[in-house]
């Protein structure tokens, strides 16, 4: 799979004394654009793997046998 390009920064936080890499931190701002589109490659990526399944089908016909009840 040709996984969609994730960035690092340098973002270290001190906690009393000890260093902690965040890495990922800018992911936290999820109404940003470049986030977003970070999120839409990886949907794009899952649904076209999801697609693959032969029988997501069937699972889904389960699935929708089970919660079809009177409520």
């Amino acid at each position: 799979m040709d996984y969609p390009k994730t960035r690092k920064c340098e973002q270290v936080d001190d906690y009393h004394g000890v260093k902690v890499a965040d890495p990922y931190r800018w992911q936290e701002d999820d109404n940003s654009g470049e986030v977003q589109d970070w999120i839409k490659a990886q949907s794009k990526l899952a649904k076209g793997y999801f697609e693959t399944i032969p029988f997501r089908g069937k699972i889904k016909s389960l699935l929708t046998d089970i919660h079809s009840f009177t409520k």
